[in-house]
């Protein structure tokens, strides 16, 4: 499972 942190990261890259 991926790390809530690294989702918020990825979403922050991939949502201007």
């Amino acid at each position: 499972m991926v790390d809530i942190n690294t989702l918020s990261q990825v979403d922050s890259v991939l949502t201007p």
